[in-house]
């Protein structure tokens, strides 16, 4: 998935790589970890939400 993803982000294709493998193999790296939260997380949410909107909530 990631190599597909890359595809379309290539800017952000070995950052993608990279979390897919400590996926599978987490270290617990706190330097890592605190750029899924302050970098990829923030930017894969408003990314989604350019491409698809931001779904209504569920009555």
């Amino acid at each position: 998935m990631a190599e597909v993803f890359g595809t379309y982000y290539p800017e952000r294709a070995a950052q993608l790589r990279e979390a897919a493998v400590l996926g599978y193999e987490p270290k617990g790296d706190a330097v890592v970890l605190r750029s899924y939260v302050d970098d990829l997380g923030p930017w894969l949410a408003e990314e989604y939400a350019r491409v698809h909107g931001i779904k209504k909530p569920r009555p």
